[in-house]
Protein backbone atom coordinates (compact mmCIF):
# COMPACT_ATOMS: atom_id res chain seq x y z
CA UNK A 1 0.00 0.00 0.00
CA UNK A 2 1.30 3.61 0.07
CA UNK A 3 -0.26 7.49 -0.13
CA UNK A 4 -0.67 9.40 -3.19
CA UNK A 5 0.90 13.27 -2.67
CA UNK A 6 -0.01 15.97 -4.74
CA UNK A 7 2.32 18.94 -4.61
CA UNK A 8 1.18 22.59 -6.83
CA UNK A 9 -0.27 19.93 -8.98
CA UNK A 10 -0.66 22.08 -12.66
CA UNK A 11 -2.30 20.88 -15.93
CA UNK A 12 -1.93 23.02 -18.64
CA UNK A 13 -3.11 22.64 -22.48
CA UNK A 14 -1.76 24.80 -24.77
CA UNK A 15 -4.40 27.49 -26.40
CA UNK A 16 -5.03 27.34 -30.24
CA UNK A 17 -3.82 30.00 -32.67
CA UNK A 18 -2.29 32.26 -29.72
CA UNK A 19 -4.78 32.52 -27.70
CA UNK A 20 -3.78 31.82 -24.11
CA UNK A 21 -3.04 28.10 -22.70
CA UNK A 22 -6.47 26.54 -20.90
CA UNK A 23 -5.34 25.44 -16.67
CA UNK A 24 -7.02 22.46 -16.46
CA UNK A 25 -5.84 21.54 -13.00
CA UNK A 26 -4.62 24.96 -11.23
CA UNK A 27 -1.63 24.14 -8.51
CA UNK A 28 -3.70 21.73 -6.06
CA UNK A 29 -1.86 19.82 -3.17
CA UNK A 30 -3.84 16.93 -1.85
CA UNK A 31 -2.56 14.37 0.56
CA UNK A 32 -4.13 10.73 0.42
CA UNK A 33 -3.14 9.03 3.12
CA UNK A 34 -1.73 4.76 3.01
CA UNK A 35 -5.22 2.73 2.27
CA UNK A 36 -7.62 5.39 2.32
CA UNK A 37 -10.62 5.84 -0.10
CA UNK A 38 -10.27 9.15 -1.45
CA UNK A 39 -12.98 10.17 -4.07
CA UNK A 40 -12.76 13.29 -6.19
CA UNK A 41 -15.98 14.87 -7.44
CA UNK A 42 -17.40 17.85 -9.19
CA UNK A 43 -18.84 19.00 -12.56
CA UNK A 44 -18.42 18.41 -16.01
CA UNK A 45 -14.87 19.91 -16.74
CA UNK A 46 -13.29 20.32 -12.91
CA UNK A 47 -10.56 18.80 -13.43
CA UNK A 48 -11.09 15.31 -11.42
CA UNK A 49 -10.78 12.97 -14.48
CA UNK A 50 -7.38 14.88 -15.40
CA UNK A 51 -6.08 14.75 -11.71
CA UNK A 52 -6.13 11.34 -11.72
CA UNK A 53 -5.04 10.45 -15.01
CA UNK A 54 -1.41 12.52 -13.86
CA UNK A 55 -1.62 10.36 -10.80
CA UNK A 56 -1.64 7.38 -13.02
CA UNK A 57 0.89 8.92 -15.54
CA UNK A 58 -2.10 9.20 -18.88
CA UNK A 59 -1.18 13.19 -18.88
CA UNK A 60 1.85 14.91 -18.44
CA UNK A 61 2.47 16.79 -15.86
CA UNK A 62 2.75 20.88 -16.58
CA UNK A 63 3.95 21.83 -12.77
CA UNK A 64 4.39 20.69 -9.44
CA UNK A 65 4.58 16.84 -8.48
CA UNK A 66 3.08 13.46 -8.11
CA UNK A 67 4.42 11.39 -5.35
CA UNK A 68 3.16 7.37 -4.57
CA UNK A 69 4.50 6.81 -1.38
CA UNK A 70 7.88 8.70 -1.22
CA UNK A 71 8.72 7.81 -4.83
CA UNK A 72 8.49 11.05 -6.98
CA UNK A 73 6.64 9.47 -10.49
CA UNK A 74 6.37 12.86 -12.86
CA UNK A 75 8.43 10.90 -15.28
CA UNK A 76 7.78 7.29 -14.24
CA UNK A 77 5.93 4.95 -17.41
CA UNK A 78 2.34 4.06 -15.82
CA UNK A 79 3.64 0.49 -16.02
CA UNK A 80 6.00 1.00 -13.45
CA UNK A 81 3.92 3.07 -10.59
CA UNK A 82 2.30 0.03 -9.73
CA UNK A 83 -1.30 1.13 -9.59
CA UNK A 84 -3.96 -0.86 -11.93
CA UNK A 85 -6.89 1.49 -13.17
CA UNK A 86 -10.74 0.98 -13.57
CA UNK A 87 -12.63 3.10 -17.02
CA UNK A 88 -15.63 3.48 -17.41
CA UNK A 89 -15.60 1.65 -20.98
CA UNK A 90 -14.47 -1.50 -19.26
CA UNK A 91 -11.49 -2.10 -21.65
CA UNK A 92 -11.72 -5.81 -21.98
CA UNK A 93 -10.15 -7.81 -25.01
CA UNK A 94 -13.06 -8.90 -26.81
CA UNK A 95 -11.61 -11.82 -28.54
CA UNK A 96 -10.33 -13.28 -24.60
CA UNK A 97 -11.76 -15.19 -22.40
CA UNK A 98 -12.95 -14.00 -18.55
CA UNK A 99 -10.14 -15.88 -17.52
CA UNK A 100 -7.84 -14.84 -20.28
CA UNK A 101 -8.45 -10.91 -19.16
CA UNK A 102 -7.87 -11.28 -15.49
CA UNK A 103 -4.62 -13.50 -16.07
CA UNK A 104 -3.54 -11.31 -19.33
CA UNK A 105 -1.38 -8.86 -16.68
CA UNK A 106 0.21 -10.85 -14.41
CA UNK A 107 0.96 -12.45 -17.58
CA UNK A 108 2.85 -9.88 -19.25
CA UNK A 109 4.56 -9.06 -15.74
CA UNK A 110 6.18 -12.84 -16.33
CA UNK A 111 4.01 -14.63 -13.23
CA UNK A 112 4.24 -18.52 -13.10
CA UNK A 113 1.18 -20.04 -14.73
CA UNK A 114 0.41 -21.56 -11.03
CA UNK A 115 0.63 -18.33 -9.43
CA UNK A 116 -1.66 -16.64 -12.00
CA UNK A 117 -4.00 -19.60 -11.99
CA UNK A 118 -4.69 -18.70 -7.77
CA UNK A 119 -4.60 -15.39 -7.64
CA UNK A 120 -7.07 -15.50 -10.74
CA UNK A 121 -9.17 -17.95 -8.91
CA UNK A 122 -8.90 -15.97 -5.74
CA UNK A 123 -10.49 -13.39 -7.52
CA UNK A 124 -13.40 -14.89 -9.42
CA UNK A 125 -14.46 -16.28 -6.28
CA UNK A 126 -14.78 -13.14 -4.57
CA UNK A 127 -16.48 -10.91 -6.87
CA UNK A 128 -18.58 -14.30 -8.20
CA UNK A 129 -17.20 -14.65 -11.77
CA UNK A 130 -16.37 -18.10 -11.08
CA UNK A 131 -18.81 -19.57 -13.32
CA UNK A 132 -18.40 -17.44 -16.29
CA UNK A 133 -14.07 -17.80 -16.46
CA UNK A 134 -14.91 -19.22 -20.20
CA UNK A 135 -17.14 -16.50 -21.19
CA UNK A 136 -16.42 -13.69 -23.61
CA UNK A 137 -17.12 -10.59 -22.58
CA UNK A 138 -19.88 -10.35 -25.48
CA UNK A 139 -21.88 -12.62 -23.43
CA UNK A 140 -21.95 -10.89 -20.22
CA UNK A 141 -24.05 -8.04 -18.92
CA UNK A 142 -22.57 -4.98 -18.42
CA UNK A 143 -22.39 -5.40 -13.99
CA UNK A 144 -20.51 -8.91 -15.09
CA UNK A 145 -18.01 -6.99 -17.34
CA UNK A 146 -17.60 -4.00 -15.50
CA UNK A 147 -16.48 -6.90 -12.13
CA UNK A 148 -14.41 -8.37 -14.63
CA UNK A 149 -12.68 -4.94 -15.09
CA UNK A 150 -12.69 -4.85 -11.02
CA UNK A 151 -11.25 -8.13 -10.94
CA UNK A 152 -7.95 -7.51 -13.52
CA UNK A 153 -7.36 -4.36 -11.29
CA UNK A 154 -7.65 -6.10 -8.39
CA UNK A 155 -5.08 -9.21 -9.70
CA UNK A 156 -1.96 -7.35 -9.85
CA UNK A 157 -2.33 -6.19 -6.23
CA UNK A 158 -1.14 -2.93 -6.61
CA UNK A 159 -0.07 0.19 -4.22
CA UNK A 160 -3.06 1.98 -5.69
CA UNK A 161 -6.27 1.32 -7.40
CA UNK A 162 -7.68 4.24 -9.81
CA UNK A 163 -11.00 4.66 -10.63
CA UNK A 164 -12.50 6.69 -13.48
CA UNK A 165 -15.89 6.85 -13.42
CA UNK A 166 -16.55 3.11 -13.50
CA UNK A 167 -20.26 2.98 -13.23
CA UNK A 168 -21.38 5.71 -15.43
CA UNK A 169 -22.50 2.55 -17.93
CA UNK A 170 -24.49 0.57 -15.65
CA UNK A 171 -28.08 1.05 -14.78
CA UNK A 172 -29.55 2.50 -11.22
CA UNK A 173 -30.05 -1.25 -9.94
CA UNK A 174 -26.26 -2.58 -10.81
CA UNK A 175 -24.56 1.15 -9.70
CA UNK A 176 -25.42 0.14 -6.43
CA UNK A 177 -24.39 -3.24 -6.03
CA UNK A 178 -21.59 -3.02 -7.94
CA UNK A 179 -20.84 0.64 -6.04
CA UNK A 180 -21.29 -1.94 -2.57
CA UNK A 181 -18.92 -4.41 -4.00
CA UNK A 182 -16.27 -1.81 -4.47
CA UNK A 183 -17.00 -0.87 -0.91
CA UNK A 184 -16.80 -3.67 0.74
CA UNK A 185 -13.31 -5.10 -1.45
CA UNK A 186 -11.86 -1.72 0.41
CA UNK A 187 -12.74 -2.66 2.90
CA UNK A 188 -11.37 -6.08 2.78
CA UNK A 189 -8.26 -5.44 0.85
CA UNK A 190 -7.52 -1.92 2.94
CA UNK A 191 -5.54 -0.73 0.12
CA UNK A 192 -4.91 2.90 -1.36
CA UNK A 193 -8.13 4.02 -3.37
CA UNK A 194 -8.69 7.32 -5.93
CA UNK A 195 -12.44 7.13 -7.00
CA UNK A 196 -13.58 9.91 -9.79
CA UNK A 197 -17.44 10.71 -9.95
CA UNK A 198 -19.75 13.29 -10.44
CA UNK A 199 -22.33 11.19 -8.50
CA UNK A 200 -22.59 12.70 -5.05
CA UNK A 201 -24.10 9.87 -3.94
CA UNK A 202 -21.66 7.66 -5.02
CA UNK A 203 -19.29 10.57 -3.51
CA UNK A 204 -21.40 10.05 0.05
CA UNK A 205 -21.66 6.43 0.17
CA UNK A 206 -17.98 5.27 -0.95
CA UNK A 207 -15.48 8.11 0.40
CA UNK A 208 -13.40 7.96 3.80
CA UNK A 209 -12.83 11.81 2.41
CA UNK A 210 -14.34 13.46 -0.83
CA UNK A 211 -12.15 15.62 -2.71
CA UNK A 212 -14.57 18.74 -4.02
CA UNK A 213 -13.36 20.00 -7.26
CA UNK A 214 -14.16 23.43 -9.61
CA UNK A 215 -12.35 24.74 -12.16
CA UNK A 216 -9.48 23.14 -11.50
CA UNK A 217 -9.46 23.98 -7.78
CA UNK A 218 -10.08 22.11 -4.95
CA UNK A 219 -12.89 23.49 -3.32
CA UNK A 220 -12.76 21.31 0.02
CA UNK A 221 -11.58 18.39 1.92
CA UNK A 222 -13.21 16.54 4.51
CA UNK A 223 -15.33 13.79 5.55
CA UNK A 224 -18.69 13.05 3.46
CA UNK A 225 -20.22 14.43 7.22
CA UNK A 226 -18.45 17.58 7.47
CA UNK A 227 -18.95 18.08 3.81
CA UNK A 228 -22.69 18.19 4.46
CA UNK A 229 -23.05 19.69 8.28
CA UNK A 230 -19.77 22.40 7.35
CA UNK A 231 -19.47 23.31 4.15
CA UNK A 232 -16.54 25.80 3.20
CA UNK A 233 -18.17 28.10 0.38
CA UNK A 234 -21.28 28.59 -1.48
CA UNK A 235 -20.06 25.92 -4.35
CA UNK A 236 -19.66 22.70 -2.14
CA UNK A 237 -22.87 23.90 -0.21
CA UNK A 238 -24.98 24.08 -3.35
CA UNK A 239 -23.15 21.00 -4.77
CA UNK A 240 -23.52 18.54 -1.91
CA UNK A 241 -26.83 17.23 -1.11
CA UNK A 242 -29.76 16.45 -3.36
CA UNK A 243 -32.12 18.32 -3.10
CA UNK A 244 -29.39 21.59 -3.04
CA UNK A 245 -29.37 23.72 -0.39
CA UNK A 246 -31.40 26.54 -0.45
CA UNK A 247 -30.15 29.84 -0.92
CA UNK A 248 -31.60 33.15 0.10
CA UNK A 249 -29.81 37.12 -0.04
CA UNK A 250 -30.58 39.48 2.24
CA UNK A 251 -28.75 41.12 5.15
CA UNK A 252 -28.69 41.05 8.79
CA UNK A 253 -30.51 43.79 11.27
CA UNK A 254 -31.10 44.08 15.17
CA UNK A 255 -33.87 45.35 16.55
CA UNK A 256 -33.02 45.69 20.05
CA UNK A 257 -32.10 42.67 21.54
CA UNK A 258 -33.11 40.24 18.51
CA UNK A 259 -30.74 40.08 15.33
CA UNK A 260 -33.39 39.12 12.07
CA UNK A 261 -32.43 38.14 8.57
CA UNK A 262 -34.26 39.80 6.35
CA UNK A 263 -34.68 38.69 2.89
CA UNK A 264 -33.84 40.96 -0.10
CA UNK A 265 -37.31 40.96 -1.71
CA UNK A 266 -39.33 43.71 -3.47
CA UNK A 267 -41.67 41.98 -5.12
CA UNK A 268 -43.40 39.70 -2.05
CA UNK A 269 -43.80 38.46 1.65
CA UNK A 270 -39.97 39.24 2.39
CA UNK A 271 -38.35 36.43 4.93
CA UNK A 272 -37.87 38.00 8.07
CA UNK A 273 -35.98 35.14 10.37
CA UNK A 274 -35.51 35.93 13.76
CA UNK A 275 -31.58 33.97 14.49
CA UNK A 276 -30.47 32.24 17.51
CA UNK A 277 -27.96 33.58 19.99
CA UNK A 278 -25.49 31.08 18.01
CA UNK A 279 -26.51 32.74 14.76
CA UNK A 280 -26.23 35.96 16.12
CA UNK A 281 -23.07 35.67 17.52
CA UNK A 282 -21.73 33.93 13.59
CA UNK A 283 -23.26 37.42 11.49
CA UNK A 284 -22.01 40.04 14.81
CA UNK A 285 -20.03 41.61 11.94
CA UNK A 286 -22.34 42.01 9.50
CA UNK A 287 -24.99 44.51 10.88
CA UNK A 288 -26.87 45.80 7.88
CA UNK A 289 -24.34 44.25 5.36
CA UNK A 290 -25.25 41.85 2.76
CA UNK A 291 -25.05 37.71 3.55
CA UNK A 292 -26.31 35.02 1.62
CA UNK A 293 -28.54 32.43 4.36
CA UNK A 294 -28.24 28.92 3.00
CA UNK A 295 -30.44 25.97 4.70
CA UNK A 296 -31.16 22.23 3.57
CA UNK A 297 -34.54 21.35 2.42
CA UNK A 298 -34.81 18.89 5.17
CA UNK A 299 -34.79 21.71 8.24
CA UNK A 300 -37.34 23.91 6.24
CA UNK A 301 -40.20 21.09 7.24
CA UNK A 302 -44.22 20.47 8.81
CA UNK A 303 -43.66 22.08 12.16
CA UNK A 304 -45.33 18.74 13.27
CA UNK A 305 -42.66 16.83 12.52
CA UNK A 306 -39.61 18.82 14.47
CA UNK A 307 -38.63 17.14 17.35
CA UNK A 308 -39.37 18.84 20.81
CA UNK A 309 -37.12 21.90 22.03
CA UNK A 310 -35.39 22.59 18.27
CA UNK A 311 -35.45 25.99 17.57
CA UNK A 312 -37.51 26.68 14.95
CA UNK A 313 -39.11 29.71 13.08
CA UNK A 314 -42.99 29.86 11.26
CA UNK A 315 -42.70 30.86 7.52
CA UNK A 316 -45.03 31.07 5.12
CA UNK A 317 -44.78 30.92 1.12
CA UNK A 318 -46.27 29.75 -1.70
CA UNK A 319 -46.45 26.48 -3.29
CA UNK A 320 -45.23 26.07 -6.75
CA UNK A 321 -44.52 22.51 -7.50
CA UNK A 322 -44.88 19.22 -5.06
CA UNK A 323 -42.81 15.98 -5.94
CA UNK A 324 -44.26 13.02 -3.78
CA UNK A 325 -41.46 10.55 -3.42
CA UNK A 326 -43.10 7.91 -1.46
CA UNK A 327 -42.84 8.58 2.48
CA UNK A 328 -41.61 12.00 1.55
CA UNK A 329 -42.96 14.78 -0.79
CA UNK A 330 -40.35 17.86 -2.02
CA UNK A 331 -42.48 21.03 -1.95
CA UNK A 332 -41.09 23.96 -4.30
CA UNK A 333 -42.14 27.18 -3.27
CA UNK A 334 -41.83 30.85 -3.88
CA UNK A 335 -41.50 33.78 -1.83
CA UNK A 336 -41.19 36.69 -5.20
CA UNK A 337 -37.74 36.85 -5.12
CA UNK A 338 -36.26 33.54 -4.12
CA UNK A 339 -37.76 29.80 -4.79
CA UNK A 340 -37.03 27.13 -2.41
CA UNK A 341 -37.63 23.64 -1.42
CA UNK A 342 -38.64 21.70 1.77
CA UNK A 343 -38.80 18.44 2.25
CA UNK A 344 -42.12 17.24 4.41
CA UNK A 345 -43.73 13.94 5.37
CA UNK A 346 -45.99 12.30 2.55
CA UNK A 347 -49.16 13.62 4.75
CA UNK A 348 -48.60 16.49 4.55
CA UNK A 349 -51.83 18.80 3.26
CA UNK A 350 -50.81 20.94 0.54
CA UNK A 351 -52.85 22.46 -2.35
CA UNK A 352 -50.52 23.71 -5.21
CA UNK A 353 -50.94 27.37 -5.72
CA UNK A 354 -51.86 27.54 -2.01
CA UNK A 355 -50.30 29.39 0.50
CA UNK A 356 -48.11 26.49 3.05
CA UNK A 357 -46.99 27.21 6.62
CA UNK A 358 -43.25 25.43 7.03
CA UNK A 359 -41.19 25.51 10.22
CA UNK A 360 -37.50 26.81 9.41
CA UNK A 361 -35.21 24.70 12.02
CA UNK A 362 -32.59 27.81 12.80
CA UNK A 363 -30.21 25.84 14.37
CA UNK A 364 -29.38 24.28 10.79
CA UNK A 365 -28.98 27.80 9.01
CA UNK A 366 -25.42 28.60 7.62
CA UNK A 367 -24.40 31.95 6.54
CA UNK A 368 -22.24 33.02 3.42
CA UNK A 369 -20.04 35.99 2.30
CA UNK A 370 -21.57 37.20 -0.91
CA UNK A 371 -18.02 38.47 -1.76
CA UNK A 372 -15.80 35.41 -0.86
CA UNK A 373 -18.35 33.04 -0.80
CA UNK A 374 -16.85 31.28 2.24
CA UNK A 375 -18.45 29.84 4.94
CA UNK A 376 -19.16 32.51 7.93
CA UNK A 377 -17.86 30.54 11.41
Amino acid sequence: MASVSLKALVKEYPGEKGAPAFRAVDAIDLEIRDGEFMVFVGPSGCGKSTTLRMIAGLESVTGGDVFIGHRRVNAVAPKDRDISMVFQSYALYPHKTVYGNLAFGLEMMGFRKTEVKTRVGAVAESLGLTTMLGRKPSALSGGQRQRVALGRAIVRQPKVFLFDEPLSNLDAKMRVSTRQEISSLHKRLKTTMVYVTHDQVEAMTMGDRICVMNGGNIMQVDTPLNLFNAPANLFVAGFIGSPAMNFFSGHIQTKGTQTFFVETNPNGRQLNLALTANLSRRVADYQNKPVILGIRPESITSPKSVLPDTPTINVQSQLKLAEPMGKETFLHLDTGAHTFTARVDSEFPYSLEGMVNLAVQTNEIHFFDPTSEERIT
